[in-house]
């Protein structure tokens, strides 16, 4: 008879005896899946054996690996979106590993006639992916980038679902998902984190340039092996292997700023990939320069809602203020790919990015309040913004002693800083003659404008320079320092049950050492150099 506690025994016990019969008599199937007509690699293509549970998706170099298969006779099914599937029978021996190549055929669905939106040609890879993915995830196609005008990367990852972006010159430079703030989100290239960027810990995208991008991907969900602070979601910038044949590419694009009427701005980019040595060692290079004209106006208004009876009943406009920012922003970036195929099917990447981001920008505010008695506030903030990041990464798939070993080491490093930013405020007292005539301020609005236009309100400024005086004065500086030092280590195996069931041990640890600092400071000097009647002419 067997006691209830033997049980938990005997079954471990089986699982291994389970598993250990297929360690013997096994082989493996490795290859890619392209596109039979123009020979490019198809990303989240479905490889798997028919009538078991083995199976692989290729990735973003069109390349599958499956592993753990019992020696014997298959039918592989290879599946994807937008093709027509196939099906190559396929001898696995023992401790063989058999290379299979799929060149897929476009399908053509022949049925009623529908309207195809332009919006969805070049995703099919990203559709691919989501479908495919073991985790909740969004996907951007590197097509999609390179069709769309965006900015940068922040710019492409707001045409997400889920994910809001913040603004800064009228261009996003942050990312906000599910309504947390941006410090909740990891940033990585290629699995590697990008140092913060600012004081809030969040990473400024507008200094990465998403022309050198293959692919991005949000991801929603945590799984074990990402880091346990991206509790908002994390996003990977992608970059690919260098290309089989050379590639040499140069992208141009111009602007026109209407505010400023601003034609001298560029975005150029050049990209260079090759590979050497049989296949086994790929370069591959890029790097951007960009320079474009941010300037913007905008105006915020104060409201009176206590005109009329009951109270609550009408409104007029109290008091606006209009802002004019000048700004000029240049962005330069350069990365460095280089990666080595190993003997065992596996890849070692080393990578470097640098990207720098500089901007000069002077804001101007200016006051319209509409009682005749308040006075009138001028404010000019004179700024210029650093920020430089550096991320190097050396990381590995490799398949040694019957293990998978996703491995890596890391160094990134950023530096934001205001070099100068000075802010100079001004006031121009309300004054009248002995008359009552206003000399300075703001003349009276009659009733009928306290509702607008505001091109009628900005009539009443008199803008009586020589009355008005400097108040105040400010200088202030700042600069945020971040490094981060990774290494981590995950080590898998896949299993089978005979043909039917399929699944994965995988066990990992990271080490992560991260340093920041910040320096803030700010002198005032309160002036009030006001004029006196008496004095002034």
């Amino acid at each position: 008879m067997v006691s209830k506690a033997s049980f938990p025994f005997l079954i471990a016990l089986l699982m291994i005896l389970l598993i250990s019969t297929t360690l013997f008599a096994q082989g493996s199937l490795r290859g890619a899946v392209t596109d039979s007509v123009t020979a490019k690699s198809l990303t989240g293509a479905n490889v798997y054996l028919l009538g078991t549970a083995l199976g692989s998706v290729t990735d973003l170099e069109g390349t599958y690996r499956i592993d753990r298969i019992p020696e014997g006779t298959y039918t592989v099914r290879v599946s994807y979106i937008g093709y027509r599937s196939k099906k190559i029978d396929v001898q696995i021996s023992s401790g063989q590993t058999v290379l299979l190549d799929a060149k897929l055929v476009p399908d053509v669905i022949q049925g009623e006639t529908f309207e195809v939106v332009g919006q969805a040609v070049g995703q099919a890879a990203a559709i691919n992916q989501q479908i495919t993915s073991n985790t909740i995830v969004n996907v951007v196609s590197e097509e999609k980038i390179q069709e769309l005008p965006d900015a940068n990367a922040a710019e492409a990852l707001g045409r997400l679902p889920g994910v809001s972006i913040q603004r800064s010159g009228g261009e996003a430079n942050k990312i906000v998902m599910r309504g947390l703030s941006n410090r909740f989100s990891t940033i990585t290239v290629n699995g590697v984190r990008i140092a913060p960027t600012d004081s809030t810990r969040g990473v400024d995208l507008s200094t990465i340039s998403q022309g050198s991008l293959a692919g991005i991907e949000l991801y929603k969900a945590l799984t074990p092996d990402k880091d346990a602070d991206a509790i908002a979601g994390g996003v990977n910038l992608v970059t690919k292997k260098a290309p089989e044949k050379r590639l040499v590419r140069v992208d141009s694009k111009g602007s026109y700023n209407k505010l400023n009427k601003a034609y001298d701005q560029y975005d150029l980019s050049l990209r260079y990939g090759e590979r050497f040595l049989n296949d086994v060692i790929g370069v591959q290079l890029n790097g951007n320069l960009e320079k474009r004209d941010r300037s913007k106006e905008n105006i915020d208004l104060d409201y009176d809602i206590t005109k009329g009876l009951p109270s609550g009943t009408d409104y007029e406009i109290d008091n606006f203020t209009l802002n004019y920012t000048d700004e000029m922003r240049g962005r330069a970036g350069f990365s460095a790919l280089f990666d080595i195929n190993t003997p065992e099917g596996g890849s070692i990447r080393f990578n470097n990015i640098y990207n720098k981001t500089k901007r000069d920008f002077i804001e101007y505010e200016r006051t319209y309040p509409l009682s005749p008695d308040e006075r009138l506030y001028y404010s000019v903030r004179d700024r210029e913004q650093k920020i430089n990041t550096l991320t190097s990464a050396i990381t590995g798939e490799n398949y040694l002693m019957g293990l998978t070993w996703d491995w890596g080491l890391s160094y990134a490093e950023s530096k934001s800083e205001f070099p100068f930013d000075y802010q100079m405020d001004f006031e121009e007292p309300s004054t009248t003659d002995a008359e009552g005539n206003p000399l300075s301020g703001m003349r009276g609005a009659p009733v009928e404008i306290r509702k607008g236009p505001l091109e009628e309100i900005t009539k009443l400024a008199i803008n009586n320079f020589e009355r008005a005086y400097l108040y105040a004065g400010f200088y202030r500086g700042q600069e945020n320092n971040d490094n981060e030092k990774t290494a981590f280590l995950n080590l898998s195996r896949k299993y089978t049950l005979g043909k039917t069931y399929s699944g994965e041990f995988k066990f990992g640890g990271k080490y992560r050492d991260e340093t920041r600092d910040r320096t803030l400071s700010e002198l005032f000097s309160p002036y009030y150099i006001e004029p006196f009647s008496q004095y002034v002419k």
